[in-house]
This record gives structure tokens, sequence and C-alpha cells, in this order.
């Protein structure tokens, strides 16, 4: 059984050349990329591994399966999600046959890899701010006992791990910049006034004492809340809280739930759901007046079940590796290509992505990382391996 997980995700701030498009809706500022990646391969019958991926959030398995030219959006979305569904549900058993005559024949298992927005549409949901799960809206979020049926056909959209770094760093930002009033909402102009400053404030402290630009648009595309300034926020405690202000046993709660989502290891279920409810509850003791995003009430009050709803670690099935496609698209695209018609530049742009994610070679290749650190006894408290190395991408 070959074990693989897929995806696709929009970006936006790319290169636009002077090519024509035969459709006139496409540009080529925007681009939608629908990925593959090999997880393991495994006997159904032994339970035996044969092969497994040994970095599975990295770009090295990240296989193409189409890029569009068109910004995302519901219809698109909802459109590739079913195409690709389709053709699921049509692959067929593959046969191989070795040297001594014996038939190995391949069966498949997808799982999806997908951040919250797209989650949301895919799921019919029609706010953000609502949980796909048990469709609590933001008046629930911060009651202590939700007793709401749970939607667990939507399980099958997992956790987004890089995104619950960013959304739960952006959690603990906004709670920083809102504690002079102490209210979710910001009314009047001498409340929005003391927030502005105070906001100022806490990003140029940011960047005088730890060197991160925090809450910035980028010119094009996105903001500078990405998952490396969110790992960095976390893994400096002491200082985040001087910071903002926030109590420091939260943000290491938080930090805690975070690196054992990310460590793509066995969960220890009782353990985990254990540190959930006491981190929910210093929550709400500290910061009820500041209503739960979605992403944080997601972990905090479904994670456990989700994980269990997997046969592979959640952290293998994180999206770090297509967001990171987007990033070597770009370059591929302004250093690889040809620009001397459309079809040349997208012909060389598909054969450097199949080429730079080719399973074979990637195996072959000696991986070098730039960090990795021991994970510390309050992580690996929560993981079913102890003996473990987490590497910082």
């Amino acid at each position: 059984m070959l074990v693989c997980k897929w995806g696709f995700d929009g970006s936006s701030g790319h290169s636009q050349y002077k090519q024509s498009f035969a459709d006139a809706s496409c540009t080529d500022e925007f681009l939608y990329l629908v990925v593959l990646g090999p997880l393991r391969l495994q006997d159904v019958e032994t339970e035996n591994v044969m092969w497994v991926n040994p970095s599975p959030s990295s770009t090295l398995y990240c296989r193409p399966i189409k890029f569009i030219f068109k910004k995302e959006n519901k219809e698109l979305i909802r459109d590739e999600e079913k195409n690709i569904l389709e053709k699921i549900n049509n692959l067929n058993p593959f046969d191989i046959k070795f040297d001594n005559g014996q038939i190995c024949t391949v069966v498949y298992t997808m799982f999806t890899m997908m951040d919250g927005s797209i989650a949301n549409i895919v799921s019919d949901t029609n706010a953000t701010s609502k949980c796909i799960i048990c469709q609590a809206t933001t008046k629930h979020m911060n009651l202590e006992n939700i007793s709401r049926p749970s939607q667990i056909e939507n399980y099958r959209f997992g956790l987004s791990t890089l995104h619950c770094w960013i959304r739960f760093f952006e959690c603990l930002l906004h709670i920083g910049y809102r504690l002079p009033i102490k209210s979710w909402q910001v009314k009047g102009a001498e409340n929005k006034e003391i927030i502005e400053n105070n906001k100022k404030k806490i990003q140029a402290e940011f960047k005088s004492r730890m060197g991160l630009i925090v809450d910035k648009p980028k010119p094009g595309y996105g903001s500078s809340n990405d998952g490396n300034t969110a790992r960095s926020f976390f893994y400096n405690q002491e200082l985040s809280s001087e910071i903002l202000g926030i109590d420091k046993n939260l943000i290491v709660k938080f930090s805690i739930i975070l690196r054992v989502l990310a460590s793509g290891r066995p969960i220890k279920i009782e353990n985990f759901k254990e540190l959930l409810g006491e981190t929910k509850q210093v929550y709400l003791d500290l910061y009820r007046w500041y209503y739960m995003p979605s992403s944080v009430h997601k972990v905090l009050e479904h994670g456990c079940e989700i994980i269990e709803s997997f046969s592979l670690p959640i952290g293998q099935l994180s999206e770090d590796a297509l967001e990171a496609r987007h990033k070597e698209v770009r370059k591929y695209r302004l250093f690889h290509t040809r620009k001397c018609s459309r079809i040349s530049s997208n012909t060389d742009l598909l054969k450097r992505l199949l080429l730079t994610s080719e399973p074979l070679i990637s195996t072959k290749r000696k991986v070098t990382t730039r960090k990795s650190n021991k994970l510390d006894i309050d992580v690996q408290k929560y993981l079913i391996c102890e003996d473990i190395v987490e590497i910082i991408s």
C-alpha cells in the first residue's frame, strides 16, 4: 500500500511576462498549484514498512500534479477538489513483477493537506471564524463546555500544523495589542488610537530585541507573520512574554502543543488531551474577554479526535512542503525557464518541479538541515517515541 498526501493552494506576486494566454481570465501574477507527496510504502498483510519518506515536510518529495495561472477562488477550489477526488476514485492497483517472478500489487491510500481557508470552502463553512468540526461561532469559542455535534467527515482536513504556528502566534499577538483595553472589539476613536500606539510599540520591540518583523504586509502578497516568525516567538518564550505582556505559562503551553503536533511522531492521546484541557482553562482564566480564534479552538477542543482519525502522525500530513513549493516556483520561473513563449516557459517549469521532487533522486541525496535540537522533556512525555531529534526547517 502506497500512502500519500495531496493538496492545493494558491499564491500571488509571481513575475509577469510578455506572453499571451488563450484564456483571458488567466494571469501569471497568480498561480494555483496541485501537488502529491508520497509518505510510505507498506505491506498490507504483514504491516512491514518497506519505504518511508524521511522528510515529509520537504519539497524534495512534493510532486506537481497541475498548476494553473488563476487567482484562488471558491469555484476553482471546489472544481479542483472534485477533479482530484474523481481521479483518486478511479485509481487502479499497480502490479510490479520482480526478477524472481513474484508480483507485488500496489494499492493507494490518500490523505489531504489543506490550510484552514480552503477547508472552510470545501466543507461549506460560510465563515472563517466558524469551526468546521462543530460549527461553533465566535460567541461559543470561550465556553468551557461546548456540547455540539461534531461533523466527523471534516476530520479529513487534519490540523494544518504549519498554519497552527501562525494562528496561535497571531492570537497572542492580538491579545497583546488589546491588553490596555481588555476588549475583543475595539470601538471608539480613543480606543483605536490606544491599540494602534500599543501595536507600533510592540512591533518596534520585536524588531529591536528579537529581529522579527511582525504584522507587516508584504508587497504583492502575504504578511510577515510566517512560520519562521511564529517559531522564533515560541522558542523565545520569556522574551516574547516580556514584549507582549502575555502570561509566560500560556506561551509555554502553546509552544509544547505546537511542537508535539509538528514532531511527526505518534502522540500519547490521553496525556495530550489533558494538556489541551489545561491549556484551554489557563486561556479562559486569563483572557476570556478575547474570543478564541477558530484555529485555536479546533486544536484545543477537537485536536485529539482529529489525530485519532488518522493512521499516520498528524505532523507528517502538514502542508509545509506545498507552501515552500510556491517560493521555489517563483525562483524557477525567474531563473530556470525560457521566456520566448508560454509553452516553453511552462514546460521548463514543470520539468524543473518534477526533477527536484523525484523520489529516487531525493532518496539518494544527502539531506542537510540548518539546525536540529533535541526535544525537551516537556515535549517528549507526550510522544510515544522518547529518543527523538526535532528538525527545525
